[in-house]
């Protein structure tokens, strides 16, 4: 396999032909289906071994931190009112509750007294909701605040796994967990 290497300031670029196979069971597969390529098949793809923060942004790469949880503070209330609202059973409660405002056909004399318990079950899985959404963060934030060793200029340096860009080289220790998808 035939490699070429070329170095930019800001960044290593590896150019690799893409049509070189250096499995040999590979490469006998391919003859047994008879496909050759020419000279004029093979094609070159860039890859870039840690570009860099501009070049990380500008091509839209996602960032290594994680988040599990399902609410923040702005959006609690609508998605857990939403979620709730979803299930029949409260849909149901809420519409008969809503009939019993009308006095012609309520029972209650206009006071919709179901109510009370339909916002009893709502507060408390609401509250439950919180709850293991402010488990998940505390979770998430200890994930992203674990270290791992990245590669700057030419030594390794302890860095937080939700500040790994792509593209950078990361020294992974045995038995220690990977912090991001590695390409090894």
């Amino acid at each position: 396999k035939e490699e070429k290497m070329s170095y930019k300031a800001e960044s290593t670029v590896i150019k690799e032909e893409t049509s070189m196979i250096s499995n040999t069971s590979a490469r006998a597969m391919m003859n047994r289906k008879g496909t050759t390529k020419s000279e004029a098949d093979i094609t070159t793809r860039e890859i870039s071994v840690y570009p860099g923060k501009e070049i990380h942004e500008l091509k839209g790469f996602k960032n290594n931190k994680i988040s599990t949880s399902k609410y923040s503070i702005i959006s609690f209330l609508p998605k857990n009112l939403m979620e709730q609202f979803s299930r029949l059973a409260n849909v149901y409660f809420l519409i008969i509750a809503i009939m019993q405002t009308i006095p012609p056909i309520s029972i209650s004399d206009g006071q919709p007294v179901i109510l009370v318990p339909l916002l009893f079950v709502l507060t408390i899985s609401a509250i439950k909701a919180a709850i293991e959404d402010y488990k998940r963060h505390i979770s998430d934030a200890e994930e992203n605040r674990k270290k791992t060793y990245v590669c700057k200029d030419g030594r390794f340096v302890a860095e937080e796994w939700q500040n790994l860009l792509v593209g950078q080289i990361v020294k992974v220790y045995e038995d220690e967990y990977f912090p991001a998808d590695i390409f090894l």
